[in-house]
């Protein structure tokens, strides 16, 4: 059978094109407009110059064994009434185990590549899994050659002479044959002092039991001043030598692989590029409804140590208390949710990532979480920086600013210095190895009981003054015979001890400077006790601002001076005693 190498068929709506060209045959449709349909061994066009609709009333399928590109000159619009789904991957990916294989084999170096470099406890963490649940690396190596630190600072201040402590020195033995001098006598006395500090600090457990006895009262303190570390920090453990052999576990876990990739299909990963924006819209509804409700004093929080005439106590202010509601779970609409089997990336411009919640934002890590910025800012009504076992805050330069009190509840450890711009209150008893301040010049009280001053005379002590005797009867010689009359005569005398007296001589009513640290002695007034006036005076440092220091006063630190006691000896006219060497 033989046909034309072409025939057409015209009409006004159109024509009808038949070509036989070996190898190159077609059937074109083409439109009075300039519509066309092509099929050929080439494939199928389509061209239609104005606009191209397609209606459906059931469903409609496209299957494409190769790839397909989608061109659109202006913009395009998908509108579904129902709902939308896009599976990117080989259908092999999603009904074979060949992934949960690959895994499987994976799990075998990921567990060798999670071990610690030293053969040292540790727990491998696995997402969704209580770390309790887990078995340990080397559970059973023991806590290695690790000194507690506490102990051992404590060691070495008593070594370096920085603690004062009561030591038993042995009695020294110097041969007096060897004819000691000073530096000799001196060093031996080193070396017996150097002895009885190793003694005490180098038995470990007598010192342990002495440092703990002191803390015995306290059973969560004592623990952390046993012998041995509570951390592993630092041990002298063996290097976890199985690791030299990861990158042979990582070639062969590969080899392993290949096999196994082969059954994971082909593609599967998504390429979007959009030259402009992205906007996305879900849920037809936004959930406007409450999430929360505050009580902006429902929370009573410790805020301030306060000193009070009465005492100091703790005063406290109320805080936000907010309780969660759930009024979203039912809501038909509106959730965005995204699963994802391994890393999440996002990698954003100078515009930055905006993420803003009308309900409560969870963010949450099983391994580490780290947020960083050149500036990283937290703000809140109430905010709460809580850790189950520890909290760290490290920096160069670390503020701590407030309007009011910044209080700490719990004890206050520093393990350097204290400064303080301003004042300081202490309510118990303060506890110091030195004082250093300046010098004031105060002077003892003018006599200590109502009986008066004495003093004891030691030997080498004169006691000197007038004797006066009244009615004294003289005899003297000359002219006609005796003559007796009466006179007073009056004597001076000195006298020197040549031994320490046990007589007590009264003496004069007064005081004696010396020098201490300035200081200011309150006292009971106006029915206030004494106590009470020092508290009120330490009232001032509840104020948010710095408080001076009282000036150097010499004197009497008593705002008042005391009576003079009485004297047991009235004063005589003519009696004088000089008492001096006492």
């Amino acid at each position: 059978m033989s046909y034309k190498s072409a025939s057409i068929q015209n009409s006004r709506g159109g024509s009808l094109t038949f070509s036989n060209t070996e190898n190159k045959e077609f059937v074109t449709l083409n439109t009075y407009e300039g519509s066309n349909v092509t099929l050929s061994k080439v494939g199928v066009s389509t061209f239609s110059p104005n606009n191209h609709q397609k209606n459906v009333s059931n469903d409609d399928f496209e299957s494409i064994s190769n790839d397909k590109s989608v061109f659109v000159g202006g913009k395009k619009f998908d509108r579904i009434n129902s709902d939308y789904s896009i599976v990117i991957g080989d259908s092999i990916a999603f009904h074979t185990d060949a992934y949960e294989l690959w895994n499987e084999k994976f799990t075998q170096l990921a567990v060798a590549n999670a071990q610690p470099n030293t053969k040292k406890p540790a727990t491998p963490i696995v997402p969704g899994v209580p770390p309790a649940a887990i078995p340990q690396f080397f559970p059973n190596t023991p806590n290695l050659n690790i000194s507690n630190p506490a102990l051992t600072e404590l060691q070495k201040n008593i070594k370096d002479g920085k603690v004062l402590n009561d030591l038993t020195i042995p009695k020294m033995k110097i041969d007096l044959k060897s004819k000691p001098n000073l530096k000799t006598i001196q060093d031996f006395a080193q070396k017996a002092v150097k002895k009885a500090i190793n003694d005490k600090v180098n038995d470990i457990v007598k010192f342990k039991d002495s440092v703990v006895n002191s803390v015995k009262n306290l059973p969560n303190l004592a623990d952390k001043l046993q012998v041995k570390s509570p951390s592993t920090q630092g041990g002298n453990y063996p290097l976890n030598t199985s690791k030299e052999s990861l990158p042979d576990l990582i070639t062969k876990t590969q080899e392993e692989l290949i096999p196994i990739e082969a059954n994971l299909g082909d593609g599967g990963s998504m390429n979007v590029n959009v030259a402009r924006n992205v906007r996305w819209v879900v849920g037809a509804a936004v959930n406007n409804n409450p999430q929360a409700n505050v009580d902006m004093v429902g929370k009573q929080t410790p805020a301030a140590v306060v000193v009070t005439g009465d005492g100091s106590t703790t005063a406290v202010t109320g805080t936000p208390q907010v309780n969660e509601i759930d009024n979203h779970s039912m809501f038909p609409c509106g959730t965005f949710t995204l699963e994802i089997g391994n890393g999440f990336n996002v990698k954003t411009g100078g515009g930055g990532i905006s993420l803003v919640t009308s309900g409560s934002m969870n963010i949450a890590s099983d391994t580490v979480l780290k947020i960083g910025g050149l500036q990283t800012v937290v703000g809140s009504k109430d905010v709460i920086i809580k850790g189950d076992t520890n909290v760290s805050i490290e920096s160069p330069n670390l503020n701590l600013t407030s309007e009011n009190q910044i209080l700490v509840n719990g004890n206050l450890g520093v393990n350097s210095n204290l400064l303080l711009k301003g004042g300081g209150y202490v309510n118990g008893e303060l506890y110091v190895n030195h004082i250093t301040a300046p010098r004031e010049i105060q002077q003892t009280l003018v006599g200590f009981t109502k009986e008066g001053a004495f003093g004891f005379l030691r030997a080498g002590a004169k006691i000197s003054g007038f004797l006066t005797l009244n009615n004294v009867t003289c005899t003297t010689n000359g002219g006609t015979g005796t003559v007796n009359s009466i006179t007073i005569i009056r004597q001076p005398f000195t006298i020197e001890l040549d031994q320490q007296s046990n007589l007590a001589v009264e003496l004069t009513p007064h005081g004696h400077e010396f020098p201490n640290i300035p200081l200011t002695l309150s006292e009971s007034a106006g029915g206030v006790s004494a106590q009470g006036a020092l508290r009120s005076a330490a009232g001032g440092l509840n104020a948010n601002s710095p408080a001076s220091a009282s000036g150097i006063v010499n004197g009497n630190k008593f705002p008042k001076q005391p009576v003079s006691p009485n004297s047991l000896i009235s004063n005589n006219s003519s009696q004088s005693v000089n008492v001096t060497g006492v």
